[in-house]
Parts: structure tokens; C-alpha cells; sequence
């Protein structure tokens, strides 16, 4: 999508968290567009739609624009591979936001990333399973998240797909967060 000076890209993840933790990779493997280790099933699907994504980005950001980044479940992990992909191959200027984003990478990739794009935001509903994997297993597999959460809860529930969802939980978590920052800037004024 485009608007003036922003160029927005967006990665679905799977519809639900049994779908996809069925079919689990979790081996770590050499990242092999960015830098560090990263989780081998992540880069498979990423290198399938990477062509599509860079090529697509190329073709529309204009020197000074900004890239703003988004995606939810496997999209979200998708979109920090891009987001590290995009710093190397198309510009520095990238924010990030995703939403119910797995564990991505090892502690090399993490560093890296972190250092390179600091502007990223991830969004995890505490009822959520889904950013608690792969669980680390050390010594030699400790996935890590990317800095900076944004920790919201969109009610509890024994029901992990709507734990997972955007619209049943993660849009009621960010609205309870919108409300109090409200409620705290008008108190503060």
C-alpha cells in the first residue's frame, strides 16, 4: 500500500496456531539473506515470497521514504526477516510493528537486528502461546524475541485460536491500552 513518503508492507501469517505449530521447524540454520542464525522453517517461507516483497518494495520506495513493516503470527516473523533483508538491500529507514510474532532467531541474529532496527515494536497479547515459541532449548537453540514489546491483554481464554486472534483479542488488548493512555493524559493535563 502507499501513501505519501510511506511504502507499507504487510505479512499474513497462518489462520490458526494449530496450522502452523503443526508443522514446526524449529531447527536453527544460517540466515541465509541477513545476518545471525535464525529459525530454518521461517527462512523457507521467507525465501519463497522474498523475489515478491524486495522486488515489489524496490519498484515503489523513493530515496527519503519510509518503509513501515507489519505482520501477524508467521507474518510477523516473516516481517522481521524482511525488515533485516530490507535494511541490507533497500533502505535504513524502517519501522517495524508486528503482532503475535513467534521467537524468530538466536542471540546473533537478535543482536544484529536490534542494533540495526531499533524502531521496532512487538505487540503480545499474554494470553497468547504463540510468542512463547519455539521455547528455547539450550544450549545451542535459545530463540530470542527482538527488543521492544508492547505486552497487552485481550481477556483470558482457554481458546488458543482466539487468544491468537487480531479481532477477538489483540484489537480489545490495544483498545484497553488506547483508553488508559487517555485516561492518564487527561488526568495529566
Amino acid at each position: 500500500t502507499r501513501r505519501s513518503s510511506d511504502l507499507f508492507v504487510s505479512f499474513r501469517g497462518t489462520e490458526t496456531p494449530e496450522e502452523w505449530l503443526c508443522d514446526f521447524e524449529a531447527v536453527p540454520t544460517g540466515c541465509q539473506i541477513g545476518s545471525g542464525t535464525v529459525h530454518e522453517g521461517f527462512q523457507k517461507v521467507y525465501e519463497v515470497v522474498r523475489d515478491s516483497a524486495v522486488g515489489g518494495a524496490k519498484s515503489l520506495l523513493n530515496g527519503g521514504d519510509q518503509l513501515l513493516v507489519t505482520g501477524h503470527s508467521l507474518g510477523a516473523a516473516l516481517a522481521l526477516l524482511f525488515a533485516d533483508d530490507a535494511y541490507s538491500t533497500l533502505t535504513k529507514n524502517i519501522r517495524v510493528c508486528t503482532f503475535a510474532g513467534p521467537r524468530v532467531g538466536l542471540p546473533d541474529f537478535v543482536k544484529t537486528y536490534n542494533q540495526n532496527l531499533p524502531n521496532t515494536a512487538r505487540v503480545v497479547n499474554r494470553w497468547d502461546i504463540v510468542p512463547n515459541v519455539p521455547v528455547p532449548a539450550p544450549p545451542n537453540c535459545v530463540y530470542e524475541h527482538v527488543e521492544k514489546v508492547i505486552a497487552i491483554d485481550g481477556g483470558f481464554t482457554f481458546h488458543l485460536a482466539q487468544a491468537h486472534s487480531l479481532p477477538q483479542s489483540y484489537m480489545p488488548g490495544l483498545k484497553k491500552i488506547a483508553v488508559a493512555a487517555g485516561a492518564n493524559g487527561a488526568s495529566a493535563g
